[in-house]
């Protein structure tokens, strides 16, 4: 087991049987998915249900993509591995985790996980929405949008975050974990009014680094409100160095949506190409953190708690 507390690789044991989950859940209470002493997360309340119903010591579960504190989910996924002589069924185990579990965060499905799959690892990319409300302040919507101060230049906006699409290093856009990488391909930077009026962020990449997409919304939003020229968004990105003055978008307004895997044959080949270290040109070499299996501190996927 690495220090993320997760298992590793697509190896299930013996005796053993590996569930797929979906999950989703209010972050505005958690301290994150990831385990933290003394704090509610994610995983902490979802590993006490499953131990609770097995009757067993923790079983460590691992997620796609693990959200820092205050950031929801609607299409989270992960997996587990469970005893086989103690499982009592998906929809069974299903409706007593939703039993066990507080209100904000449910279990929407279980089913046995194909041969290789790995929630994190066989991931192809992750997809978040980040919400902006840019008019009259709505209550009910308050701990799922970010209230703007005044109203955002959407077509500045739109046209200002296609300069960031691409294989980079967003060094400038995150906080970069030792060890880590910081090279992405980002696929998608969409922004598009809803008929609600709120600002609805499309934002997709095969992973994300630590506070990613907050710095990506908080760095085109200073754009769209002249506070710097478009020019300045390609410099920041070359530059490669976070500067504490470019706004980062608050949490609220953040969430997971979903998570897209190859067909089960390809699941893990992917496994083996997320574990590769990634340059800038796209070439990629095995790390020696690969040969401990725990590539988590230099690959591809990089995926550390807050990673949205």
């Amino acid at each position: 087991m690495s220090e993320l507390n997760e298992p590793l690789g697509a190896d299930v044991p013996q005796g053993l049987i590996r569930l797929r989950g979906r999950i989703s859940y209010d972050g505005t209470d958690f301290s994150g998915w990831g385990m933290q002493p003394d704090r509610r997360t994610v995983q902490g309340d979802l590993e006490s249900a499953f131990a609770s119903i097995l009757r067993t010591p923790r079983l460590v579960i691992q997620c796609a993509g693990r959200t820092d504190a205050g950031v929801h989910a609607i299409g989270q996924v992960f997996h587990i591995d469970v005893p086989i002589d103690k499982y009592i069924g998906h929809e069974r185990m299903t409706y007593r985790l939703n039993s066990l579990l507080d209100e904000d965060v449910v279990v929407q499905s279980l089913e046995n996980a194909p041969a290789g799959f790995d929630a994190r690892f066989s991931a192809l990319s992750r997809t978040y929405e980040y919400l902006i409300n840019d008019g009259q302040r709505q209550p009910l919507m308050r701990r799922f949008v970010l209230l703007h101060g005044y109203p955002i230049d959407l077509e500045h906006a739109k046209a200002s975050s296609q300069q960031l699409l691409g294989l980079h290093d967003f060094s400038a856009f995150c906080k970069p974990k030792p060890y880590g990488t910081t090279i992405r391909e980002l696929q998608v930077f969409d922004w598009a009014r809803r008929e609600d009026g709120l600002i609805a962020i499309k934002v997709k990449a095969d992973a994300f680094c630590y506070s990613m997409v907050r710095g990506l919304v908080g760095a085109v939003l200073d754009v769209a409100a002249d506070k710097k020229p478009a020019s300045w968004l390609t410099e920041y990105l070359e530059g490669g160095k976070r500067e504490t003055g470019v706004f980062v978008a608050p949490a609220c307004g953040l969430t997971f949506i979903s998570v897209e895997y190859p067909p089960d044959n390809e699941l893990e080949s992917r496994m083996a190409i997320t574990k590769r270290t990634r340059s800038n040109d796209g070439s990629t070499g095995f790390s020696s953190e690969d040969s401990l299996g725990d590539s988590s501190a230099d690959s591809l996927d990089g995926t550390a708690d807050g990673s949205y």
